[in-house]
């Protein structure tokens, strides 16, 4: 089996590509589809080969310590007005550090852990769980093995999440 460290994401849009390539490419819209939950976020983006973007924010939820996040991309390739190439590398409380490759591998371990719980292809998957890397490995698994992902907003009550 070849594994890459790679993806593609692709969007259909009802406007010209160039018109979403120059919106990706401005700092105060590209914040705005991708932005650090948390307080006291910094976010930096330089749009250009060997530039990149660097975000980091504190996120508190209940009775759990404070968690620092922060991400880090380098932009390797950008093609005219249709592609963009990049890496980045995931980062929290400044120990864990998980390049797209190593991500893949553990969202791969989750997905087997699904599987030996008797867990299959188009059944779903629920989440219960604060913002951490544990649950977003679990979020890219389950679709990652044709579950579906349902995730439960933890500040429900208890008659609201019934």
């Amino acid at each position: 089996m070849v594994r890459h460290d790679t993806f593609t994401i692709s969007r259909h849009l009802d406007v010209p590509q160039g018109e979403v390539f120059t919106a990706f490419a401005d700092a105060a819209i590209r914040r705005r589809w991708f932005r650090l939950p948390g307080s006291g976020a910094s976010y930096e983006h330089d749009f250009r080969v060997g530039g990149g973007e660097t975000a980091r924010s504190t996120f508190t939820g209940l009775d759990m310590a404070p968690e620092r996040l922060e991400y880090r991309s380098r932009y390797i390739d950008i093609a005219g007005t249709h592609r963009i190439v990049y890496g980045y590398e995931a980062v929290v409380d400044g120990e864990l550090r998980l390049t797209y490759a190593q991500f893949f591998e553990r969202c791969d371990r989750w997905s087997a852990v699904l599987q030996a719980m008797g867990v299959r292809k188009g059944d779903r998957v629920g989440t219960f769980a604060w913002n951490s890397h544990r649950h977003m490995e679990v979020y890219f698994a389950a679709p990652l093995m044709g579950m579906v992902l349902h995730t439960v907003n933890i500040r429900l009550s208890d008659q609201d999440s019934h």
